[in-house]
């Protein structure tokens, strides 16, 4: 289950300790980039900069670009992901300096956020013709299809083409993990960086913005 923020404000922010593993994408283009937290600072009401240490490499990357800041949580034993946006810009003393934080979406049990839309392409199989399906959601995790699964078998490999409405065309390798009379859900694997990159961008871009930067 996605919690996102609402016409009512952003999410009530948690406080991300010191040492804290989080990957870093800048929204307008490229790929994700790892870091720590070196400080959470929450003094000024309603306001929160977040200081990361990343190599320098990243920090250039990202000096005065608008990101999405995600973690790995974990809630009774499960683990699941949390987005955060703001406003990324290097500092004199190397780390990067991340402000204005707002929260945009926690999610349960997944790795990461997933969203509607989409088309994918399949190839002709064993007894299955080659046909596009549109995505009822998508994610760099996986991808669930509205299609009966009759002529699925479990663990069935094969690659497809992933249409994002935001124009990328990725291909990509699945592997059946579900199916249902009503739908077929397949497991993205060996996925590369920029086709990882696509497809976070997209579900990311989807949330609600309300008070991100």
């Amino acid at each position: 289950m996605t919690e996102h923020s609402n016409s009512s404000g952003p999410l009530p922010l948690p406080v991300l300790a010191s040492g804290r593993q989080v990957s870093l994408l800048p929204r307008a283009g490229g790929h994700a980039w790892t870091a720590e937290v070196a400080e959470w600072d929450v003094s000024q009401p309603g306001h929160v900069v977040a200081r990361v240490r990343a190599d320098a490499e990243a920090v250039d990357a990202l000096d005065r670009h608008n990101v999405w800041l995600s973690t790995v949580t974990r809630a009774d034993g499960e683990e699941g992901v949390t987005i955060f946006a703001g406003a990324a810009a290097a500092a004199p003393d190397g780390v990067l300096v991340v402000d204005g934080v707002v929260r945009l979406a926690s999610e349960r049990r997944r790795a990461a956020v997933r969203a509607t839309g989409g088309l994918v392409r399949l190839p002709h199989g064993d007894g299955r013709p080659a046909r596009t399906v549109p995505a009822t959601d998508i994610s760099r995790g996986g991808v669930r299809l509205s299609m009966p699964g009759s002529a699925w078998t479990y663990g069935d490999k094969t690659t497809v083409t992933v249409e994002l409405p935001s124009g990328d065309v990725l291909e990509v390798h699945t592997v059946l993990v579900r199916t249902t009379t009503a739908e077929v859900v397949l497991e993205l694997v060996d996925l590369g960086d920029a086709e990882a990159a696509a497809l976070d961008r997209y579900a990311l871009s989807r949330l609600p913005t309300s008070g991100a930067p």
